[in-house]
């Protein structure tokens, strides 16, 4: 899905660095792409429940933001990101399943750069509504 790391490169130019999180964010965003079969010129919404460095990934890679009206942020202080295919009204619930005990912040990067997107987070339907 990601050729030659250019979506990566997207989010880390965005973002402004590389961390743990955005690779959150990245999986989630390509996970979703897997799962709804969506292509990037489809009209896709993104609610996120946490105000992470994930949140960046989803900018860069679907092109969503708070003013276009299709990003919207719902913090319940969960890692869990639902991602909307307009066109033909199917949604995925992403939700990130814990990681091990005593991860730190320096390695959680590596943790999840070398995770698959499917050992990284449950899936289920959208919980909330589009407005």
């Amino acid at each position: 899905m990601d050729q030659n790391g250019k979506l990566w490169q997207m989010c880390a130019e965005l973002h402004g660095h590389e961390c743990g999180g955005l690779t959150i964010g990245y999986k989630a965003a390509l996970y979703a792409m897997r799962l709804l079969k969506l292509n990037l010129s489809e009209d896709i919404a993104v609610i996120c429940e946490s105000k992470s460095c994930a949140v960046d990934a989803f900018k860069a890679i679907f092109g969503v933001s708070g003013e276009k009206g299709n990003l919207f942020l719902h913090p319940t202080g969960l890692n869990a990101y639902s991602v909307y295919n307009r066109s033909n009204k199917t949604a995925v619930r992403l939700v990130l399943k814990p990681a091990p005990e005593g991860l730190t912040r320096e390695n959680s990067f590596d943790y999840y750069q070398n995770l698959d997107p499917a050992d990284m987070f449950d899936t289920g339907p959208a919980k909330y509504a589009l407005p």
